[in-house]
């Protein structure tokens, strides 16, 4: 999947993954942004330093059910969100795999958890098909806006469905 360009969406990457789907590592001389929760501290050590091309093989199995959905106005993509049904994650706000939307403004999806914008959204396993995400939704501009099934992986890869409520319409997609 390519990165798209998203205006001033910044992509956001929790332990459930990046927000855009093509987000893996911060190559050497790019900036990124940080939010703590620890006292407005963070701390970097060589130990975080990829210097070899061998994968880093972890001893914990961490299932991963993702979706991660686009929001386009006039085909001209404008942010993704990134909901994963995934291991050591509850349907509340969970450190290292929640994350907020980095800013408002914009034409942006999103979804609400605690009735606060998230980019990424962790949810509980096992999977229920009686499980609602809230979307939210911010628009700056007039124009024709769609939603779009950027990726899956997972449950959803092997042909789980989702639906979509537009409570305007009341219409399910």
């Amino acid at each position: 999947m390519g990165h798209a360009n998203y205006n001033l969406n910044y992509d956001s990457y929790t332990i459930a993954g990046p927000s855009s789907g093509d987000l893996s590592k911060i190559a050497t001389g790019q900036g990124f942004i940080i939010k703590s929760d620890f006292n407005g501290m963070v701390y970097f050590s060589n130990i975080l330093r990829n210097n070899s091309p061998a994968e880093f093989n972890r001893s914990t199995e961490i299932e991963r059910n993702r979706i991660w959905l686009g929001l386009n106005k006039n085909e001209e993509p404008q942010n993704q969100i990134l909901v994963a049904y995934m291991t050591n994650a509850t349907n509340e706000f969970d450190h290292q795999i929640d994350g907020k939307r980095m800013q408002g403004g914009g034409t942006q999806l999103y979804t609400l958890l605690n009735n606060e914008a998230y980019a990424i959204q962790g949810r509980q396993l096992p999977f229920s098909t009686e499980d609602v995400v809230k979307l939210g939704l911010e628009v700056a501009e007039a124009g024709t806006l769609s939603i779009s099934l950027n990726a899956v992986d997972g449950l959803f890869e092997e042909g789980q469905e989702v639906y979509i409520l537009d409570k305007l319409t009341n219409s399910v997609h």
